[in-house]
């Protein structure tokens, strides 16, 4: 089988409220900033597999249950420098910075996604597109959806994508490509009113300092995607961007919809649990030794 690209959002919105068929659709990426409601534009980022075979999954109101603890451990009078790791689409960004407020907690927001940005190559015939990482990611191709990454259900994608890049050979150029942002629009209203910070990070290079008070990692410490010593890795670097007394926020949303979470807080360079949520991260031996 081989899946479509639908470029029009009525005919996308109305095939993602059927379980079968939403699985044989993608929405071209360079249209994607034009999708306004939340809910579609959230399903269209995750019908696709990125080149860590991981997809860009985020829902409205996926981290609502996490609310609370938020102004357990904060207090009213201070302004807290406050990290989101890897927030996809940001749309749970804007919802963690409307929990804040409302408890009276004054935020300076920062955001970061490895993988928030693609680069695209247009012809007459062919679309290419490249990853953050400038590697090449998938095609669009007359209609259809053609990527390696693909389940074998899709061999015709997969077989179409080795069969385009053969012909292709295509290399990254930045002058031929435009970039593309998989933020929501909402996302860039708030960064450009300075309600949110986008920072350029990642969590196995790191690179920041005793910044942050809080740092919040949904769903990318997990074992299902990384190696242990990449994630032990990653933990370090979320842990050294982090102030004395710092809290750390980190879940995993299992296949029923529910976070399995836990607080922690950073004291003489350790983590120490301190809250948790429906039975606490499931990884608790990597934040405790890494």
């Amino acid at each position: 089988m081989i899946k479509f690209v639908i470029p029009r959002e009525k005919t996308f919105t109305r095939i993602l409220k059927c379980k079968i068929l939403r699985e044989f659709v993608v929405y071209p990426l360079d249209q994607i900033q034009e999708i306004k409601d939340y809910e579609v534009f959230c399903g269209a980022n995750k019908r696709f597999f990125l080149n860590n075979l991981t997809k860009k999954t985020t829902d409205v109101g996926r981290f609502k249950e996490l609310e609370l603890g938020w102004d357990e451990f904060l207090d009213k009078k201070q302004e807290y420098q406050i990290h989101d790791v890897a927030v996809s689409s940001g749309v749970t960004s804007l919802e963690l910075l409307d929990t804040l407020k409302k408890y009276g907690i004054k935020p300076r927001l920062h955001i970061s996604d490895k993988y928030s940005a693609f680069y695209i190559r247009k012809n007459a015939f062919c679309t290419t597109v490249f990853d953050a990482n400038k590697e090449l990611l998938h095609f669009y191709w007359f209609g259809l959806f053609a990527s390696g990454k693909e389940h074998p259900l899709f061999f015709l994608s997969k077989i179409l994508f080795f069969v385009l890049k053969g012909i292709l050979n295509p290399t990254f150029d930045e002058a031929s490509c435009e970039k593309y942002s998989l933020y929501h629009s909402s996302v860039h209203t708030a960064i450009s009113a300075g309600a949110i910070t986008e920072i350029d990070y990642d969590i196995f290079t790191g690179g920041l300092s005793e910044k942050f008070d809080a740092v919040r990692a949904m769903n990318i410490i997990n074992e299902n995607i990384f190696t242990k010593e990449q994630l032990k890795l990653a933990v370090g670097n979320i842990r050294n961007s982090l102030k004395e007394n710092g809290l750390l926020l980190v879940g995993i949303t299992n296949k029923s919809g529910v976070n399995n979470a836990s607080w922690y807080r950073k004291s003489n360079n350790v983590f120490t649990p301190i809250k948790s949520l429906n039975d606490g991260f499931p990884h608790h031996e990597i934040i405790a030794s890494s």
